[in-house]
Order: C-alpha cells, then structure tokens, then sequence
C-alpha cells in the first residue's frame, strides 16, 4: 500500500489504539518506528516539544490533507474550539498560511486567548441557542426557529470578518451539536472537515445544503508522516506556539483523565511526563488563567497580561537575548492586550484603570521576565504623564501612539553624577522666546535607548542649584542633536536597550512641556513612586515564579526513597519563601492604592525595600532547593537569580529607600513624648 504511494492513514491495516481497537489508548508506550521519531525544536522544552504533536499534526491533515480544499492565503476557516488542543493549532496554522481563522469558543477569554494566537476574532457559542440536529425538514416551524438561529451564527462571522464571506473550510470535531450549523454556514463549494464528535456522532446534515451548494463533509484521522514532519518543521522553526497548558508528572494521569471529564478550565494542550525525574521549567506556566478578583475591567487586563507573559514573553526569551534587541513584535501584542495604555484615558486608547487597579500587572508579566516587565512599566508611566499632564495638541497626537504600543515611552531622570540625588542635575534647558526650549546635557540609565519613539526628559531651566526650577519635557526619538552611547552590558537582559543619552541642543516645541519648571521634580518623584511600586509588584512575580518551579522540581525529585520535598529543611526554606511573597504583595498593593496622597512616598519605599531584598533570598534559596539542577538553564531559576539584583537597583536602590523610611521614622520619633532616660 505505502510503496505504491497511497496515503498509509487509508491502508486498510491502519489502527489507531483506542480508535480503531477497542484496547490501548492514543499515546500508549510503545516501541517505535524509526520514520515516526521526529526532530525535537531546540528552543522548546520536552514537554512543550510533545504538547502539540497529536493535535498539531491532525489539524495540518485537516487543512492540508485533502485535495481541492487544502487551506491557502486568504481563506476563511471556521474553527470550533478554538482555545482547545486542536483549535490553538490550527489556528496558528491559518495564520501561518495567511488564511483568516474566526475561532468559536465558550467565554471572551477564551476568545480574546484565541486572538492572541492569530485568530481575527472570535464567537461566544454561548450567545446561540439552536445547537443540536435541526427539526426535521417537514417541521416547518421547527425548520424556521432553528434556520434563525443559524442565521444569525452566520451573520456573527460575517460581523468578525468585516465582510459578508462565509468559511471556505469549517474545522470541526464536536459532532452531533454543531454539525447542522457548520454545513449551513460553509461557502458553497466549501469543505466541514472533523476529526471527531465530542458531543455526540449522531450529526444530522440537511442535503438541501449539501447537495444542492455542492459542500463537502471530509472526514479526517490522525496523519502521515509527511504531513507531521511538515507540521513539526513549523514548530522547529518558531513559527507554532505549543501552547503548553499543563504537565503533569506520571502518578498524575488519573488527575489528568479526571480534570478533562470535569471539565477543568485548562487552556491548550496537556502533557504528562514518563519517565522524568521531574518537570521541566522552560515550558510555559498553566494558560488556565483565570483571575478573578471581581473587578471585571482589571480583572480582563490582568489576565491578558497572564497570558502575554505565557505565550509571548516566556517561550522567547532565549531568542531575545540571543538577538539582543527589545521584541517589537511582543510589544504589538501587548498593546492590542491593553497593556501599554494602563492608566492612559479611554478617549485616547488607554484602559482607564486606576493606579491601584493596574499594577498587579507587572505581577503576572514579572512570572515570565522582570526587567520586560519594568520597561512596560515605565512606558505606562510616560503613558501616564503624556494623557494625564500633557497638552492638548501633543495628547491628541501621541496619545493613541503610546497606548497602542506604536511608539514607546521613556522616562529619563537620572545623570551621571547623580543617581537618587536628583537635585543634582546638569541637563538644562533655554526657554525661547516662542515657548520652545532647547536642552542640552546628558542622562544615564536610558531605558529603550534608540528605540523608543518619545523621551520624557526632566531637566533644569536655569543655571541656578536647586530643583525649584525643574520641568519635564518630551521629546521624539528622532529629534535632532539626540544620541545615545553603547549599551550597556549588564548580568542579565540583553534585549533591553540601557545607555548614555546625549542632548546636544535639542530643540522642542512649547507644546512638549509635560511640566512647566517648578513642577518637574515633584512630578519625577510621583513617576518614581508608581515605578517603585511596580518593581515591588514584578518581584512578587519573580518570587511566584521561583517558586513554583521549586515546589515541582522537589515534589518529584527523588532522594533516599522519597521526595526531596519531604525533607524538612527544604519544606521550611519554601515555607519562608511562600511568607515573603505574600508579605511583599501585601506592601505592593498597600502601596499602589496610596500612591499620590502623603502617604504614598513612604508606602512605596517600604514596599521597594522589603520586595527586591525578598526576590533575592528567594532566588536564592529556590535555586539551592533544586541542587545542582537549578544552576542550569533549562530549569529557569538561574535567570530569576540573575534578574533579582537588578530590582534592588533600578528606580532607588534598598539603601535609599532606608533613607527614605528613617526620614519618616525621625519625623515620627519628634511627635512621642520625651522619654525617661536612665542618669548615666
């Protein structure tokens, strides 16, 4: 059969365990053929490697298998269960070949996840309620209630797509409910290809439609080893996202069989380990996100921000560095995610959140990167600074921008010679007779250095000591007499452009004054205030993150006959851990909703101080958790030990925010009354 060239998935000695037979199962253990062991992608984990290899390639065999219908650019696909397994892969695959995937999901979280991944937009299911096998065709009230209904399915696609254009190919694999619907829908001449019926296999088809516009109803099994060696060259090359959703080591299976018949809220696809000594931690934390805190608003941009860190940031940080240039493409997601306008008006495309409401995103983004998660945390804050201080002319055009992520925000406070002595300042401006000014000077620690499109600059109006005469202007990155030195080579992070910034009379126009002088520091020190919290806040992530993949790494590491977790003195190193992560998010949140009244500055420090210093010891002693493993890169820890000690640095080191506390603390002690001291 195969060496006559026929497909070997139509032989008719073709048996897939569990389908086919009535014993053994998809994945069983096995020996295998030489032919059937593929290339493993280099920059994917074990487990994110074999996530999507039954998924994966049965959706390129639906796609591409089938003569006369093989999915092309500009196709429209149809494809149910579009946050699952197969919809995730084949979602992928239609952006890939420059189709149009309009996904079919049960919640907007799943659909916005779905988008996430390609898709250009998506239908809650949940808003139709004709499913099922239609009326039979001599109920012709029953025929027009449920014709109604998959009408106006119908007309969903069209509103998703912009256009009236039905699907060219309907990827389906519910069955029974659906099926009525997806053959009503399809394009004539179109093709509903399943692969399954996870509702049900009695799905009834009405032939009006299928005959008369000439559809095709495909079914499709499994694939060859053309089509998963083509489907796996995707993967290797980057091009498909795994969309690991949870792994689960062996003893686990049962929980894992259990979980799918409840129903359990798990995103993509799982993987269980045979054979590993434990689970590894390059694969993407669970896209089973579902933060709920009962603020619907922030809840939505937290778990994007969830799901950024899972699917955008985490599986790609090695290629990030290894370019050593800031990921662009992560930014464009991020900002169809809400996560570059956090605090920015909706009028100008921001999500209006409150500062309270949008810090605990660099939490979530903190669990996949924290210096990533600081550059979008100062980005929010220039965000933040242009729609909320910023002239109406200059909002209007650089609003929209900074929200939308098409141009990003820097804050530059600090020179050379003085770090948290802002005061200290040598960058001064000359105000012209027009209004514009013209600056001079050089800032250090240039965060986006060359790559953002707007600098919010603080910088003197006079020659005289002193901050009363401080304002705060922007300026493009393309303005003349702008430059910036090397970056600088730091332990961790490449991809973060920091360097020397040198003005050399840059000139602006009036309506670039964010702060007039006399209202520059205070606003600087406003802006260092919400990045302090925010560092605090991506600690917490950092912690979370070490966290988990200590708990793993030592639930299922063996030693003497039981898990290394069962010793004691790694239960209480843990333990201690797991306390100064709440106590550190505790601060941080206590701290972002007193930010701006008198109480904020000091909130701030303390949640500055105590988070980093946490991050640290928790690096640390993650890493000691897991032995000689957690020194290597594929277990992840060994980076959050080397992002940890920037955040006691950046925006205010954990020595100036003691300063900061003891000042308070002196304020303090003079308000108690007079001690009674002992005589000498």
């Amino acid at each position: 059969w195969v060496q006559s060239g026929k497909d070997p998935m139509l032989a008719p000695s073709a048996l897939i365990w569990g389908y086919n037979t009535n014993f053994g199962s998809f994945g069983q253990f096995c020996i295998v053929q030489a032919n059937q062991v593929m290339p493993k992608a280099n920059h994917l984990s074990w487990a994110a490697a074999a996530a999507p290899s039954l998924v994966g390639t049965t959706a390129y065999r639906m796609l591409y298998g089938w003569a006369g219908h093989e999915m092309k650019k500009d196709d429209v696909v149809l494809v149910w269960g579009g946050s699952g397994g197969l919809g995730t892969q084949a979602i992928q695959l239609c952006k890939v070949a420059g189709a149009r995937a309009v996904a079919v999901v049960s919640s907007d979280e799943r659909g916005e996840y779905c988008v996430d991944h390609g898709a250009v937009g998506y239908i809650n299911r949940k808003d139709f309620d004709h499913w099922g096998i239609a009326p039979h065709w001599q109920d012709l009230a029953g025929q027009k209630e449920w014709s109604k209904g998959a009408r106006a399915f119908g007309k969903a696609i069209w509103d998703v797509l912009g256009e009236k254009r039905n699907p060219d190919i309907v990827f389906e694999h519910p069955g029974e409910s659906t099926i009525p619907t997806s053959t009503f829908v399809c394009e004539t001449g179109g093709m509903v290809v399943i692969c399954a019926g996870t509702t049900g296999f009695s799905a009834g088809v009405d032939l009006r439609y299928h005959w008369v516009r000439q559809k095709r109803l495909q079914g499709s099994h499994g694939t060859n080893d053309e089509q998963a060696y083509a489907y796996n060259e995707l993967v290797r090359a980057g091009k498909i996202d795994p969309c690991l959703g949870q792994v689960y080591a062996f003893d686990e299976i049962g929980l894992a069989h259990h979980e799918m018949e409840a129903g359990k809220d798990v995103y993509g696809n799982r993987v269980a380990l045979v054979g590993a000594t434990g689970i590894e931690q390059t694969s993407q934390p669970s896209n089973a996100i579902t933060i709920n805190t009962g603020n619907a608003k922030a809840d939505k941009i937290r778990n994007n921000a969830a799901r950024h860190a899972a699917n955008d940031v985490l599986p790609n940080l090695d290629k990030w560095d290894a370019a050593a240039a800031y990921p662009l493409d992560a930014i464009e997601k991020a900002g169809k995610l809400g996560l570059m306008g956090l605090y920015a008006p909706e009028e100008f495309g921001g999500q209006g959140l409150s500062l309270a409401e949008g810090i605990p995103v660099f939490e979530e983004l903190g669990k996949a990167e924290g210096i990533y998660a600081f550059s979008l945390s100062m980005h929010n804050i220039v965000t933040f600074a242009v729609c909320g201080f910023g002239q109406d002319s200059f909002k209007a055009k650089w609003g929209p921008l900074l929200t939308s992520g098409q141009a990003l925000g820097a804050f530059d406070l600090t020179e050379p010679q003085s770090g948290s002595d802002a005061a200290n300042m040598h960058t001064i401006a000359t105000i012209n007779e027009d209004g514009s000014y013209t600056i001079s000077g050089k800032k250090a620690w240039v965060s986006l250095a060359g790559t953002a499109g707007l600098y919010a600059v603080v910088c003197k109006t006079s020659t005289e000591p002193g901050y009363k005469d401080m304002a705060m202007v922007a300026i493009p990155g393309d303005t003349p007499g702008l430059s910036f030195g090397d970056p600088y080579e730091m332990i961790s992070s490449p991809f973060l452009p920091l360097a020397d910034m040198t003005l050399d009379n840059v000139t602006v126009p009036a309506e670039n004054v964010i702060l007039p002088p006399g209202k520059g520091l205070s606003g600087a020190l406003f802006a260092i205030d919400i990045a302090r919290t925010s560092i605090a806040a991506g600690c917490c992530g950092l912690m979370s993150a070490a966290l988990d993949h200590a708990l793993a790494y030592t639930r299922d590491r063996q030693m003497f006959g039981k898990s290394t977790f069962s010793k004691q003195g790694i239960r209480w190193s843990l333990a201690d851990v797991a306390t100064d992560l709440e106590a550190s998010r505790l601060l941080y949140k206590s701290a972002s909703e007193k930010l701006g009244t008198s109480e904020g500055t000091l909130m701030a420090a303390h949640a500055k101080r105590f988070a980093p210093d946490a991050a640290v010891k928790a690096a640390g002693a993650c890493m000691q958790a897991m032995g000689g493993y957690g020194l290597l890169k594929p277990w992840a820890v060994e980076r959050l030990f080397r992002l940890a000690p920037i955040m006691k640095v950046v925006d205010g080191s954990t020595e100036i925010q003691r300063v900061v506390i003891a000042r308070a603390l002196e304020k303090h002690a003079k308000s108690l009354p007079k001690a009674t001291i002992p005589s000498q």
